[in-house]
């Protein structure tokens, strides 16, 4: 078996240093302050794939077609998805004043939040496998059905923050015409 490098080992050890850190720190955490920390953790992350989803979008609504980085940013995202469980395991309904637009149905439902995930991993590598080709017709035909695992899951377990952000100029109507893209610019 092949010894991993130098550098692979300090990853490794760094990694596990911030594991135990983080585990202590968690057991000096109350519940709502474990709750709260989730919370940023999971808006962390879906800002973190919002932010590799805005140039994608942009190109399906006309900017300049750039095949290696709708590539990059979908293989991300398909990385990025595989932590989306994970961060939505601790139940953070029992906190009524921490913020978040999760819906408690979240927590009854780990199953669909696991299928949901695995339907964006699979669309997002879809997409990324189209970009990979060069094709920008079946690049921005991807685009569908990773904006609809996205949609679908915000549908579902997501409180609907669209029309408040049409009521306080955040988005336009123009912005809401494709169902599947919509929840991107929230």
């Amino acid at each position: 078996t092949p010894k991993p490098s130098s550098a692979a080992s300090d990853v490794y050890k760094r990694q596990a240093v911030v594991g135990v850190t983080y585990k202590s720190i968690a057991q000096d955490m109350t519940p709502e302050e474990q709750a709260a920390a989730a919370v940023d953790q999971r808006k962390s992350l879906f800002k973190t794939i919002r932010y590799n989803l805005g140039p994608i979008v942009g190109m399906a609504q006309g900017a300049p077609f750039d095949a290696e980085v709708a590539e990059r940013n979908a293989r991300r995202i398909a990385v990025m998805a595989t932590m989306i469980p994970e961060m939505l395991a601790i139940d953070t309904s029992a906190f009524d004043n921490i913020e978040t637009t999760a819906l408690d149905s979240i927590w009854s439902n780990q199953g669909d939040i696991a299928d949901m995930s695995q339907a964006l991993i699979d669309n997002a590598n879809v997409l990324a496998d189209a970009a990979a080709t060069g094709d920008m017709g079946a690049t921005l035909g991807a685009v569908r059905g990773l904006g609809g695992s996205c949609g679908y899951c915000h549908d579902t377990d997501r409180v609907d923050t669209d029309k408040e952000s049409i009521d306080t100029g955040r988005l336009s109507e123009d912005d809401l015409t494709s169902e599947n893209l919509r929840y991107f610019f929230t």
